[in-house]
């Protein structure tokens, strides 16, 4: 009896069985926030690559789109996969807090973060339209043309999956990646307008893009203030929405 008493208090002291503490969650840190961009970036690399490739050569290159299309294909599974491992961390009893990435009500009500949302959303689209007059042409161009030939063309599936991308799941994924996680766990070590720098710096350098990178910079600012005050993923996630649906109608006229 004494050896049982003695072999029990050991497991428990040890975290065995079921004498183990409860696991806990936690808020996010930057080896957690670095993973989730790892995890981001890496497949959105490789996956288009491959996707393009592959379609490309099945189609024996006999249609001009196929390649495009592979891509954006490949660019789909990337942010699908990304958003999966963003659910298991969700959903993990180690995962991290959910309210300190921002999964949460905004923490002002309705009327005090819509005028905000509407104030960002003229600043993001009067600064890209001020930055593209002086540059004296259209900013991220190839893929305006792109969007706008997928969209008109008869390739109404991959039309479909590339207005989920750019209007639905690209904004969600990208600011649970970049402010859920990257700037919440940025906010933990630095000032609030540092993490909102670094984490925008970060956002606009991964969509390559070196003549747009200015207005992608005020874009992540504006996304990430936005965040920083309302302590919600909502109001950014809607922003950035607003802002690609605004570019999809844009480069569409059967829209």
């Amino acid at each position: 009896m004494v050896d049982q008493v003695s072999r029990d208090t050991q497991a428990k002291d040890a975290g065995f069985g079921a004498y183990a503490a409860p696991r806990q969650r936690c808020e996010p840190n930057l080896l957690l926030a670095t993973s989730m961009f790892l995890i981001f970036l890496v497949p959105n690399i490789i996956l288009p690559l491959v996707f393009g490739i592959v379609l490309y050569g099945a189609t024996f290159g006999n249609n001009g789109l196929s390649g495009y299309a592979g891509a954006i294909w490949g660019a789909a599974a990337a942010y699908a996969l990304t958003l999966w491992a963003v659910y298991l961390n969700f959903r993990s009893d180690e995962g991290v807090i959910l309210h300190s990435v921002g999964w949460r009500w905004p923490a002002h009500r309705l009327q005090a973060w819509l005028p905000m949302l509407a104030v960002f959303f003229g600043l993001i689209i009067l600064g890209g339209s001020l930055y593209e007059q002086h540059l004296g042409q259209s900013l991220q161009q190839e893929i305006t043309d792109l969007i706008r030939t997928i969209i008109n063309s008869d390739w109404y599936p991959t039309a479909g999956v590339t207005l989920l991308l750019v209007c639905v799941l690209g904004p969600l994924v990208e600011e649970l990646v970049f402010r859920g996680y990257l700037q919440s766990a940025l906010n933990r070590h630095l000032p609030s307008w540092m993490a909102i720098s670094l984490s925008s710096l970060v956002f606009a350098a991964i969509h390559f893009d070196l003549p747009a990178l200015p207005v992608l910079l005020l874009a992540g600012v504006c996304l990430g203030t936005l965040y920083q005050l309302t302590r919600s993923l909502l109001p950014p996630v809607i922003l950035h929405m607003a802002v690609n649906t605004y570019g999809v109608v844009n480069v569409s006229p059967s829209f």
